[in-house]
């Protein structure tokens, strides 16, 4: 996949903002095939080789926790068949991921950290 910021609505625009938002991690889900898998360093890179942004900042909306509650749940409520019991499983390893993400290490972007997905804001 490629990008190329003159594609990206208002990128020719000066003082225009850009709102992205993109998974960290999923499932291998191909329809046909997988998508890629975004990384806070992989973003910066991509946004800074496509443009000129007066600012830019890519942030974490979940932590590590968030996302191991979100890999797990997907596998429950697959095994469940989506029925009603999956229901509060799932909320509870939601509920359990976001506790965790409060602990400083499973909420930063180390080495090893398992991210759902990230938010950039650039502005040019």
């Amino acid at each position: 996949m490629a990008a190329n910021s003159e594609s990206w609505p208002g990128a020719d625009q000066r003082h225009s903002p850009s709102w992205s938002s993109t998974h960290g991690v999923q499932w291998y889900h191909p329809s046909p095939n997988d998508y890629w898998r975004w990384t806070h360093t992989g973003l910066r890179l991509l946004f800074e080789r496509n443009a000129n942004w007066l600012a830019l900042s890519i942030e974490p909306a979940a932590g590590s926790g968030s996302g191991l509650a979100m890999l797990i749940g997907n596998y429950v409520e697959a095994g469940l068949r989506r029925t009603i019991a999956a229901r509060g499983v799932v909320w509870l390893l939601n509920h359990a991921g976001a506790a965790l993400d409060r602990y400083p290490p499973l909420s930063d972007t180390r080495q090893g950290s398992l991210i759902p997905n990230f938010h950039v804001v650039a502005e040019r």
